[in-house]
């Protein structure tokens, strides 16, 4: 693609151990990329990349299947609308659900619609018109339907947040506004369906606790006060009984000597629903690592880089961390991965610490040890 310089950082011979690289991708690369795991590939979709020379971002609106068994990629068809910020993505079991965003920066026309995409026929099916649409709002997966919630809708950035949403039947292509949580409006949040309720968790009324709330379907309860700090855990997981809430930050957070908190908050904790009760969890060791998306692999919370910082890994059942290997290749930041039930795949991103680049078009695998 004019304007786009596709960079490989690291050596065509996999490197010995449980690490491998992944080729480089069909399509340019670059950082902020969605991944999904559907079984067989990881699908990569959307991003962007600065070009060269002017430094301009460039956003991107198709994307490309990864076949870790073939060692191959192919072309995703692409989706039939264009670039969109802040779309609401999530992987059902058999379609990846793109909906929502805004087709400018500032997320002044926040649109209704969206497209299902089907990896064994390469099509993209358009959805009907939602009956609200948003910038920022997040996708969950029920096994019945997807939930759409939170986000803004007007031109003034995250000026006018929101606290409701809609839900979505693939089975009937029907539907349904959400009744609006008892949380306040704001756009940062994560969201977990726990098998009976969706539960959401985001910043509190007043001062910098996590604060939650859960929808059964029908009406929307409080979930008791948190002892965790607001935006360090960007991911929630259903485990066994209970919600992980896990950050790889090795300290409580104080606020500083400029806005110090009245009490020091987790970054890590975990929400057990049967007793209304909040865990505290063992912080990430004190040792230099590096941070990422949480990869949650069936039994442990992984953030690995695939690069030299390596990573860290939190194993609930044994209530203790691990780490994870480091590798030569670059140090990436902005990447996306993925679990496929044998390997960690990071893919595209760009180096860390560097800024007006372009991004990767190719990856690295890990193979836990465990």
């Amino acid at each position: 693609m004019a304007g786009v310089c596709l960079i490989t950082t690291v050596s065509a011979v996999a490197a010995p151990g449980p690490v491998r690289v992944v080729p480089a991708a069909p399509i340019a690369g670059r950082m902020g990329a969605l991944a999904f795991w559907t079984g067989t590939e990881m699908i990569v979709y959307g991003g962007g990349t600065y070009t060269r020379p002017t430094g301009a971002m460039r956003e991107f609106n198709d994307g490309a299947a990864y076949d870790p068994a073939r060692n191959r990629w192919r072309r995703l068809a692409t989706i039939p609308f264009g670039v969109r910020y802040g779309m609401a993505t999530v992987w059902t079991g058999r379609h990846l659900f793109a909906w929502g965003g805004a087709d400018d920066i500032d997320g002044r026309h926040p649109s209704p619609d969206g497209a299902l995409y089907d990896p064994r026929t390469d099509r993209w099916t358009p959805l009907p018109p939602a009956p609200i649409g948003r910038v920022r709002a997040s996708a969950t997966w029920t096994g019945t339907e997807v939930v759409v919630y939170g986000g803004y809708d007007v031109a003034t950035g995250p000026g006018r947040q929101r606290a409701d949403g809609a839900a979505y039947d693939p089975a009937t292509r029907t539907w349904r506004t959400l009744p609006r949580a008892p949380l306040p409006p704001f756009y940062e949040h994560t969201a977990v369906w726990t098998g009976k309720e969706f539960q959401v968790f985001t910043g509190g009324p007043r001062g910098h606790a996590l604060a939650g709330a859960a929808y059964d379907g029908s009406a929307w309860r409080a979930l008791p006060r948190s002892p965790l700090a607001k935006g360090w855990a960007d991911r929630a997981i259903w485990w066994r009984d209970r919600v992980l809430l896990i950050s790889p930050y090795p300290e409580r957070i104080d606020g500083g000597r400029v806005r110090p908190y009245r009490r020091p908050l987790a970054p890590t904790g975990a929400f057990v629903p049967a007793t209304g009760r909040w865990e505290r969890l063992p912080l990430a060791p004190r040792t230099p690592a590096g941070w990422g998306p949480a990869v949650w692999t069936g039994d442990a919370v992984a953030f690995w880089t695939g690069g030299p910082r390596g990573g860290r890994a939190y194993l609930p059942a044994e209530r203790r961390w691990i780490a994870l290997p480091a590798h030569r290749g670059v140090a990436r930041e902005a990447y996306a991965s993925v679990w496929t039930g044998k390997e960690i795949i990071v893919w595209g991103g760009k180096k860390a610490g560097e800024e007006l680049i372009p991004g990767y078009a190719d990856g690295v695998a890990l193979t836990p040890d465990r």
